[in-house]
């Protein structure tokens, strides 16, 4: 008996995949349906949590398609979250997940805690407040790394009447009286924060964007051509990654003009503080027209607050603010998890099993490649995990002191100074790991001799999940 806790894409296809394996398989979700992040409800309903509206994914299609659900015949191109949703709908029919499964939504998992050495207690309590509990011989704990709202304090919150929100509440900006006609401050400039900064900017009478400093801003479209920037998430790039990553620092000016827009560069190109190599660049570029138009003014880091005005680092201040809107992130949490020393997911094998643990709790989900998917990650660690708990795969021999290893390699190449993103891998490097624990990396070599356009293919095409349904379970 298999539990997985969470029905977003990462729940969904490890349930799909303990399935496929004969697995009995329950699942727990807390909203109405499935959907996770790429649930949307509309603002009036004052849920939160969810996409947005007008919300596009900044991965490409093809790369956000589970391996063995790829639908031709659409372009490549970047979903809304609508469609994604639509294509997770699509993907759960055609696999028979709730049929097959035993879904329990409106449940928050309470507990998860040993019953004995080798299986597991899931408490979950109804919206109605009813109580079911169950042993289960393997857990998923597939929740997502977008639960709990990342706030920084800021001094002088506590006594300001200023409104201070965080996106996980965002819907839109029109018609949000937090926003609409107010004089507002957006915090942050990730791909959310980017989107809400540029909706904001549309209907608040005065807008302002603080950040700690100008990211490197990437267009979601490779080289302005009207195709993904994923794309160049080729098989050739990853395999030579680790030799030129050096030549990147050197030339670091050109990469950093190269890979912007025109309207990056006529922002960007003397502000980006730090190498491109050393950020986590944001592919969105929507906010740039407002800050070249002056609807939406740029400020550095919020330093403190008094009354309904704002203080920022370099000195100046903004006065009679409404609203501060923490485009933030989130932090990891699993308040369910008993008597288990959690650390950060680098520090689990794979980013997914527990070195005291072992393969009986698996976290999937948690892998947030720089280019790629997350959906694509999750799949081949649901396909490992469900390997495992059928007994078809054990873990490598030294697999615990791999754990250590693994995680300085994955920070010295990625090489994000700040250590923040703890959840960030290399897309090409995880891939063919995980795809080698699976068994079903393509032999890439054997098509240079029988198929050789197929082979460039492979090699310099986009590294999309099918390549892993070419050979193995």
């Amino acid at each position: 008996r298999c539990a997985v806790i969470g029905a977003g894409p990462a729940g969904i296809v490890t349930a799909k995949e303990l399935l496929e394996a004969g697995h009995d398989v329950t699942i727990f979700e807390k909203n109405d349906t499935f959907g996770g992040v790429f649930l949307y409800r509309d603002y009036k309903v004052c849920v939160c949590g969810g996409v947005y509206d007008g919300c596009v994914l900044t991965i490409g299609n093809y790369v956000m398609t589970f391996s063995d659900f790829f639908e031709p015949g659409d372009k490549y191109r970047f979903w809304t979250a609508q469609e994604y949703w639509e294509y997770l709908a699509r993907y759960i029919e055609h696999f028979g997940v709730e049929r097959r499964s035993t879904v329990y939504y409106n449940h928050e998992v309470l507990t998860v805690a040993r019953a004995s050495q080798d299986t597991w207690s899931v408490t979950a309590k109804s919206a109605k407040g009813k109580v079911h509990s169950a042993v289960f011989d393997h857990v998923a704990i597939c929740n997502g790394a977008h639960q709990v709202p990342n706030q920084p304090r800021i001094k002088g919150a506590e006594s300001s009447p200023i409104t201070i929100c965080h996106s996980d509440s965002y819907k839109r900006a029109a018609g949000d009286a937090r926003f609409e006609g107010k004089r507002v401050v957006c915090m942050g400039i990730g791909e959310t924060g980017a989107d809400v900064a540029a909706h904001v900017a549309q209907v608040a009478s005065d807008a302002y964007l603080s950040m700690r400093r100008t990211p490197h801003v990437v267009p979601r479209n490779l080289w302005n051509l009207g195709f993904p920037g994923d794309a160049s998430s080729t098989r050739a790039m990853f395999y030579c990654h680790h030799m030129w990553i050096s030549a990147l620092h050197s030339f670091d000016q050109w990469i950093r003009l190269v890979t912007s827009g025109p309207k990056c560069q006529a922002f960007f190109k003397e502000r980006s503080g730090g190498l491109v190599v050393e950020q986590f660049l944001t592919k969105n570029d929507n906010f740039i027209p407002h800050l070249l138009d002056g609807s939406l003014k740029e400020k550095p880091d919020i330093d403190h607050i008094e009354g309904r005005r704002v203080y920022f680092t370099d000195g100046s201040f903004v006065d009679d603010v409404d609203t501060i809107i923490q485009c933030t992130g989130f932090v990891d949490s699993f308040p369910f998890l008993q008597d288990v020393d959690m650390p950060d997911v680098r520090h689990l094998y794979k980013h997914m099993i527990h070195p005291d643990i072992g393969p009986s709790l698996a976290w999937i989900g948690f892998v947030r490649p720089g280019t790629g998917g997350v959906p694509a990650c999750a799949e081949l660690c649901a396909r490992y995990f469900a390997l495992l708990a059928s007994g078809e795969r054990k873990l490598p021999d030294d697999w615990r002191q791999r754990i250590a290893r693994e995680a300085n390699m994955e920070e010295d190449l990625i090489n994000i100074s700040s250590g923040r993103v703890k959840t960030l891998v290399l897309y090409g490097d995880f891939m063919e790991a995980m795809a080698q624990h699976v068994d079903c990396q393509p032999m890439i070599m054997r098509y240079l001799f029988t198929d050789p356009v197929f082979w460039l293919k492979l090699l310099y095409g986009a590294m999309s999940p099918i390549q892993f349904r070419l050979r193995g379970p």
